[in-house]
Order: C-alpha cells, then structure tokens, then sequence
C-alpha cells in the first residue's frame, strides 16, 4: 500500500511516535500533504507539553492550553523553546570553555528564566561518563540557583504591590507564593518549586474536602476538628521530634508539607 493511499487519521496518529526534530528536519520536507500533517496544532501542543515542563511567565502557557486549539500556534511556541534550548547549551559550553565573559554568559541564561531550567536540569544529573560532568553539574546547579533566587525576588514584590488588595482570595494567593519563595532559595534541582507547591496544595484540599460533602454545612471549630483529623490520618502529624527540630530551618518551608512527619 502506498502512503498516498493511508487516511489522514491514521498518519496523524503515527506522528505522534515521531521525534519532533525528526519531524521538523525530515517528515515535513517530503511532501505537502506530509507538511500539512505534520504541522497540526493538537500534534505540536501535545509536543509542548511533553517536551518541555517549565516555561517563562511571559508564555502564560497555562491559559494557553485553556485557549482553544487553533488560537495558539503551537508549532511556532515549540521551535522557539527548542532554539532556546540550543541557545542555553551554546552558552553552557561557552560557561565551561573559559572565563571569558563568564558573566554576561551567566546573565544572558538567567534572562531566560524557566525557559532554561528543563535544559539546566538534564545537565544537573548529567552522567559521569561524560568528560565535563562535574563543571557541568557545578555551574547548571549555580544557573537554577540564580534563576529560583530571581523569581523569589519577584514574588515578593508581587506581594508589596497586592498588599492593599481588598478581594482575600486574590490577596491569599500571592501570599501563599510569597511563603513558597522561601524554598526556592534551597531547592537546587529538586522538585517543589513555587507552582508545584500551589499544586500541591489544591490537591490537598481538593482531597480533603473529598471526604467532607457537606463541609459548608458545618461550624468553624467543626471543619477544624474534621480537617485536624484528615490531617492525622493521612500521616501530617507535625514534627517526630519537636524540641529538637522544631527550629531547624528545613522544618520552616513550606515544601516539607508534602513529607508529612519530618
């Protein structure tokens, strides 16, 4: 059978196991048919979605996957966070190879922000096989620092300006960010970054209130004593230990919710 012959439906599909780089470097190039295929919109978000985790603020990618589809070109948005991928390894090299405007390197990737942090963690656990491995993960480790200090920063001044706020819900989402910045200052390359913590604890209280249908229907002290008691049965009973570690600073961030019992 001939491709010319195979319904659209089924090469659509088939594309999806296809690498995007192949894709754009070879696939498209074939034929017209080919390119219109493989320049589909639902393809190339699913491609910015699976490729790429984190994403400068200035994408507001969120409320782009709320868009509809064909508001969005997705193809466009991907190749411009491969290229900054490239740029970021580019500079990287650069970084390792010599001293030279190390430091105009260092600001250019810390521009990018989250746009270089999905890049900056494959080479944070990059193996030891490779010649360069400690100056790699030494200075990617020394980037991410950098760029979590900077968004901590900027939270906190998000909070100054929303202080006056008079709506509390939008003024208790700033504060629970700004209380998030804490842990960027400590996170390195681990997981529990500000959105993961606003992830967090939806998914906490979506459970919670799970479990409770008729939570508007009760007291304050009973959604407290309700809530105290979920607490305890899914394993957040505070400190093992509280005389010792209550001020050990890693108890005081926020992220640690998501251990339990430390």
């Amino acid at each position: 059978m001939s491709l010319d012959k195979i319904p659209d439906e089924i090469i659509q599909h088939l594309l999806y196991y296809i690498s995007p780089s192949d894709n754009l470097e070879s696939l498209q190039l074939v034929s017209r048919r080919l390119h219109r295929l493989a320049s589909g919109h639902l393809l190339w978000r699913y491609h910015c979605r699976s490729s790429f985790r984190y994403w400068h603020q200035d994408h507001d990618f969120r409320h782009k996957l709320l868009r509809r589809v064909s508001d969005v070109d997705w193809k466009q948005l991907f190749i411009m966070r491969a290229e900054r991928n490239r740029r970021v390894a580019e500079l990287l090299e650069g970084i390792i190879a010599t001293k030279v405007s190390r430091l105009k390197r260092f600001e250019r990737i810390a521009r990018l922000g989250y746009d270089a942090k999905d890049y900056l963690l494959t080479q944070c656990q990059i193996d030891e096989l490779a010649e360069d491995y400690l100056a790699r993960r030494y200075y990617s480790n020394a980037l991410l620092d950098c760029i979590h200090r900077s968004i901590a920063i900027e939270e906190w001044h998000k909070l100054r300006l929303d202080r006056d706020s008079l709506d509390a819900h939008v003024a208790g989402l700033p504060l629970e960010r700004a209380l998030g910045a804490f842990d960027m200052f400590v996170l390195h390359d681990q997981y529990g970054d500000i959105n993961d913590i606003s992830q967090m604890l939806d998914e906490r209280a979506a459970a919670f209130q799970a479990t409770q249908p008729n939570l508007n229907e009760l007291t304050t002290r009973q959604k407290a004593l309700a809530l105290n008691r979920w607490l305890r049965s899914n394993g957040f009973t505070g400190l093992c230990n509280p005389e010792r570690n209550y001020r050990n600073l890693r108890n005081l961030l926020i992220a640690n919710l998501r251990r339990g019992c430390i």
